[in-house]
């Protein structure tokens, strides 16, 4: 499975930004793209291999249901149903695409914070979710006044709540990847000498 992996990503991903570049605007497609190019990276870093069982599948379940997930809400959105979905499932959406976004990288960062406490280890992922979400924030701000649209009333309100989205957002995926660390489901569960569950 791991020398196609990558090809199976690449794949995957064509086919996400294929549907997204033909149902929605170009800047969803971006997101896309970006999304796809951070999982490439990890998987051809061959980091992903190196996760236990459970975070294993819970970096992989991460990585195949963003793209379902975020197709599904955008276009509910675009679409406006339920009723008024814009005003409420925006804030879901930006839940679990960072809660999502943050397992996926975790590979990237994961040796990096095995020597560290919990709350350092916390303090990182939340400031990696505000990273990463404001970023994207401020690329949807910068299209919106691109558009001359971004002096309308919800649009800034939508980006300040967005970025308070975050946060919770990095919790729940810091939850996640706590929760598959615990002892008995990391590496260790699978009888790799040396390796410590923790």
């Amino acid at each position: 499975m791991r020398p196609l992996a990558a090809p199976l990503v690449a794949a995957y991903g064509a086919l996400a930004v294929w549907l997204y570049h033909g149902s929605f605007p170009w800047e969803d497609t971006v997101v896309m793209v970006v999304w796809f190019a951070a999982l490439l990276l990890v998987v051809a870093s061959g980091r992903a291999w190196r996760l236990g069982r459970a975070e294993g599948a819970l970096f992989w379940g991460a990585a195949l249901l963003f793209p379902a997930w975020e197709f599904w809400v955008r276009w509910v959105l675009r679409h406006d149903g339920p009723p008024w979905s814009w005003t409420w499932l925006n804030r879901p959406e930006h839940l679990v695409w960072m809660a999502l976004t943050v397992v996926v990288l975790s590979p990237l960062y994961r040796a990096s914070l095995e020597r560290l406490g919990f709350v350092a280890r916390l303090v990182f992922v939340l400031g990696l979710a505000c990273l990463v979400g404001n970023a994207n924030e401020f690329f949807e701000y910068a299209q919106r006044a691109h558009a001359g649209h971004a002096e309308r009333a919800p649009y800034y309100p939508d980006t300040i709540v967005d970025m308070l989205v975050n946060v919770p957002g990095g919790l729940l995926g810091f939850a996640l990847l706590e929760l598959a660390r615990l002892p008995g489901r990391g590496r260790a569960a699978r009888g790799e000498p040396g390796v410590s569950s923790d």
